[in-house]
């Protein structure tokens, strides 16, 4: 009896050693929403009251202004729209301020 439980502890070691029990998931993107980072907060919709209000905590020294058409309409908008699918944190949002520039 003990040989038997052994022996099927020995097979199921080398089973996981070689990878027969591994998980294999298909990387696809219609069936796994994308995870949002840790600590991350999802702003949505893009440019709306929740972002403008985390872009002005985190970028005070940057003029105030309700549009967000005259900055760099490029970077400002993938920035509001990977908060929004992903999630961002502070250093997401810091990367587009440029109080100088």
């Amino acid at each position: 009896m003990q040989q038997t439980v052994l022996l099927l502890l020995a097979l199921v070691a080398v089973s996981y050693t070689f990878g027969f029990f591994s998980y294999t998931a298909t990387a696809s993107p219609h069936v796994r929403q994308p995870k949002a980072k840790n600590g991350a907060l999802k702003l949505c919709p893009p440019g709306g009251p929740s972002f403008l209000d985390a872009f002005n905590l985190i970028c005070p020294m940057r003029r105030r202004r309700r549009s967000t058409d005259l900055d760099d309409g490029s970077t400002l908008e993938k920035t509001m729209h990977k908060c929004c699918e992903e999630g961002c944190d502070f250093s997401d949002i810091f990367a587009i301020c440029n109080p100088f520039g």
